[in-house]
């Protein structure tokens, strides 16, 4: 893990918040790192970078939307089940929809996923829409 990245462009010495932190205790290896980059790079300015935020790009995907999409759009995974009937049993609900108490199941994160590679449509659409807000706001596209 890099800890200290040197930025020859912007002159400056980057490092992480938690890098940072460890580094004001005097007498710690990256005290002694952050010391030595210093040395080693004079003129150039130390900054602290902050890790880029993470958007999740579909908020509100729920299993309740994806059950409601799954049934307008249900589809055959294979000859032997439906993309809703693989949805149930990953997400271990009925056939009503409802939550099976103590049945195993998949993470949110892991049926998402599934769920987006079956219907890639709804993430490109979002994107594209996203684009088409953008520019009409005179933004740049994410």
């Amino acid at each position: 893990m890099t800890t200290i990245n040197i930025n020859s462009k912007n002159t400056t010495i980057e490092m992480t918040k938690a890098f940072a932190k460890a580094a004001s205790r005097f007498g710690s290896e990256e005290y002694r790192q952050l010391q030595q980059a210093r040395v080693d790079y004079p003129n150039y300015r130390v900054v602290t970078k902050s890790a880029s935020k993470h958007r999740d790009t579909l908020k509100g995907l729920t299993f309740d939307y994806m059950l409601e999409y799954i049934d307008k759009h249900d589809k055959n995974l294979d000859d032997s089940m439906t993309v809703k009937a693989a949805f149930l049993k990953l997400s271990a609900r009925d056939e009503e929809g409802k939550k099976i108490e103590g049945a195993e199941y998949a993470s949110y994160g892991e049926i998402k996923k599934w769920f987006l590679e079956q219907y890639p449509e709804l993430n490109s659409n979002h994107k594209e829409q996203r684009n088409t807000i953008n520019a009409i706001l005179g933004k740049k596209s994410a």
